[in-house]
């Protein structure tokens, strides 16, 4: 095992992951570890996809994408097709990627209006959140207004670059 700083991964990050392939490596940040570093093979990411579901194999990038291959049963794992006339890209992936259930839009059309029509807020405050740090603005648009993201905003825990962006936004399209 191998211990390296951030200043180092950064200037020698080839050699560094190519060494990874060999000994796992720890990276530290003011001589604190911070992060590992751990090569794999294809094997092993074929199972790190099943792990994680199979559907994460499949939209790996096309360059490192491995078929999902289930090794009890060869015929299964083989990608199925994107159903006629629709894309497979969809922007609610992005928002909602650790809740696969809220990517339909009418699942999630539905969800947020009992949300909004419920006397507890907090479920459509997390809904409005996740809008405003990971989506798009037409797709927030899409399912809240702005009176409820001017109103709202303040009093969500955002991140800096979300809050700017956001009141760039509001500015920009100025009062009701």
């Amino acid at each position: 095992m191998r211990f390296i700083n951030v200043r180092e991964l950064k200037s020698k990050t080839s050699e560094i992951l190519r060494a990874a392939a060999i000994e796992d490596i720890i990276v530290t940040n003011h001589g604190k570890p911070v992060a590992v570093v751990s090569g794999i093979d294809g094997r092993d990411f074929e199972k790190i996809g099943f792990r994680s579901g199979v559907s994460r194999v499949r939209e790996t990038p096309a360059p490192y994408r491995m078929e999902a291959v289930d090794y009890e049963k060869p015929e299964a794992g083989k990608p199925a097709p994107a159903p006629a006339g629709k894309s497979a890209w969809n922007p609610l992936k992005a928002v909602f990627w650790d809740y696969p259930e809220l990517t339909e839009e009418s699942t999630l059309s539905r969800r947020i209006q009992e949300a909004r029509d419920s006397p507890i807020q907090d479920a459509f405050r997390w809904y409005l959140s996740r809008f405003l740090e990971r989506g798009r603005v037409v797709d927030a648009w899409r399912f809240f207004r702005l009176d409820e993201i001017r109103r709202i905003m303040p009093s969500l825990r955002l991140s800096s670059r979300a809050v700017a962006k956001w009141t760039r936004i509001l500015e920009y399209y100025g009062n009701p």
